[in-house]
């Protein structure tokens, strides 16, 4: 518990904006509640606080419709991105101290036997397909705000931005960002992966193992729900490599435990992917897109981060399809289980 309340305090900052644990300071004057004009300073900061009261009383959906203007606006800034991500979240299903103590309580299955994929799918499981759906999307929205929530000064080359036509533009790389950005995209990212395995995989509910193997193993077969997974799980990897090194040692080992499970395999799977490969190394996968040369997709392509890669770029594409069949079947058998 000690360890825990640390780690709490070093996350401060960023927690604060969580719905659960907001600090409100609502605006007001003698003629009551200011009005949300976005155009006026004032109105943007009533904005915010209307936003962080309806996140606190979970009521993510009016929360979002609250802070969308102002995200789309010339006036979002970091601090906006960051509670537009927390309203998705909301609706997500995130529950980041609920998380961070289920992850630390299951920390010794994660790593083998399927146990992570099993347990992000319980974690985000909903029996009505509709509500996992819109799990699924917000985490993309909450991703989409936080690749944009930048460190100062950062200029972003053109072939790593996202957002590219909005008030709004991110960076895929973790380099670029900030550390609470980082440390948020764990949790939207595991929103995304558990939530489309939920709504793809059928899964048994007693073990959360899957009954339907996840289908885009090829390019053919590629949608955006499935490159979006395939983001998700390379952008969780990147910010549990940076969100490491700055929370306390209990949440501290288990998520270098998961990035020291997972993160060279997810690069082979992009790997054998790209050279058109099944997730044995050897049989051909039939899939004629995919030709590139030995080396070229290790790591994972930086622009696979973006969930509209797939659309754009064969090479992203093919990576995407490489860790999808190595979710269906890793042979070391750390992928997702079948029931």
């Amino acid at each position: 518990m000690k360890a825990i309340r640390n780690t709490t305090r070093r996350l401060s900052n960023f927690l604060d904006l969580s719905w659960g644990l907001l600090v409100l300071s609502v605006v007001s004057s003698g003629c009551g509640i200011p009005s949300l004009d976005i155009s006026t300073l004032q109105g943007r900061r009533a904005i915010i606080d209307r936003v962080n009261q309806l996140l606190t009383n979970g009521q993510c959906d009016q929360a979002i419709d609250t802070i969308e203007p102002l995200y789309q606006s010339q006036f979002t800034d970091n601090e906006v991105r960051l509670i537009r991500a927390s309203a998705h979240g909301c609706k997500a299903g995130i529950n980041y101290f609920d998380l961070i103590n289920e992850l630390n309580l299951n920390s010794g299955s994660l790593s083998t036997n399927g146990g992570f994929w099993s347990f992000v799918t319980e974690y985000f499981f909903n029996n009505d397909q509709d509500i996992l759906e819109d799990q699924f999307r917000s985490g993309w929205f909450a991703t989409d705000a936080l690749h944009a929530i930048l460190r100062s000064g950062v200029v972003i080359p053109v072939e790593y931005q996202v957002n590219t036509d909005t008030t709004n533009v991110g960076s895929v790389l973790v380099q670029h960002r900030t550390n609470d950005s980082n440390l948020y995209l764990i949790f939207a990212s595991m929103a995304v992966i558990g939530a489309t395995q939920g709504r793809y995989g059928d899964p048994d509910t007693g073990t959360f193992e899957k009954n339907q193997p996840l289908t885009w193993t090829s390019t053919d077969a590629m949608t955006t729900d499935g490159c979006a997974y395939a983001a998700s799980i390379v952008n969780m990897l990147d910010g549990l490599g940076e969100a490491s090194e700055f929370t306390g040692p209990l949440v501290q080992s288990t998520l270098e435990q998961i990035v020291t499970a997972f993160e060279p395999a997810i690069n082979q799977a992009c790997d054998l992917g790209c050279r058109g490969l099944e997730e044995d190394g050897v049989t051909p996968s039939g899939d004629a897109a995919c030709t590139e040369a030995a080396g070229v997709c290790t790591p994972c392509p930086e622009i696979l981060r973006n969930r509209f890669s797939c659309e754009t770029s064969t090479r992203a594409s093919c990576a995407a399809t490489g860790i999808i069949r190595y979710i269906n079947n890793d042979p070391l058998g750390n992928g997702w289980q079948d029931a």
